[in-house]
């Protein structure tokens, strides 16, 4: 039994290290970043809708009615949603970006900035990952 355990601990440890690594930053709640209702929508009134209550149910999209609205997700010290199934920005699924790790997880990107392990903090590289050391660190320790 053990011979079987043994093979899972070093990707355990990798992952707990890149957790580690993708949660640097804030030290926040552990709040996860999928709650809508704690985020307005800045473009409620651009649908051209009927008088509709703008505290009705936060579905950003029509076509993607299940994906939250992509800035209620990403933001900075809060945890990425595990499983992380996308978001919704202008109408469209996100344009994020997902690094599938040596170990076996996911290191997922955002816009220029944001990146995160799906149940991890959510960081934001300053000023972009192009130019992030810490970003570099992260993705180079996904994959190996």
């Amino acid at each position: 039994m053990t011979s079987r355990l043994l093979p899972l601990a070093v990707p355990i440890a990798a992952v707990a290290l890149l957790a580690g690594v993708a949660g640097c930053g804030s030290s926040d709640s552990d709040d996860t970043a999928s709650d809508t209702s704690a985020s307005p929508s800045a473009s409620a009134s651009s649908s051209g809708s009927s008088g509709a209550s703008a505290s009705s149910s936060p579905s950003p999209s029509a076509s993607h009615p299940d994906l939250p609205a992509c800035k209620a997700v990403w933001i900075e010290g809060k945890r990425l949603p595990k499983p992380y199934k996308g978001c919704v920005e202008n109408g469209k699924k996100d344009d994020s970006y997902t690094y599938y790790c040596s170990i076996g997880n996911r290191l997922v990107t955002y816009g220029a900035a944001y990146y995160a392990v799906p149940g991890a903090k959510i960081n934001k590289a300053h000023p972009t990952r192009a130019k992030d050391p810490e970003w570099a660190r992260a993705r180079d320790t996904c994959t190996g």
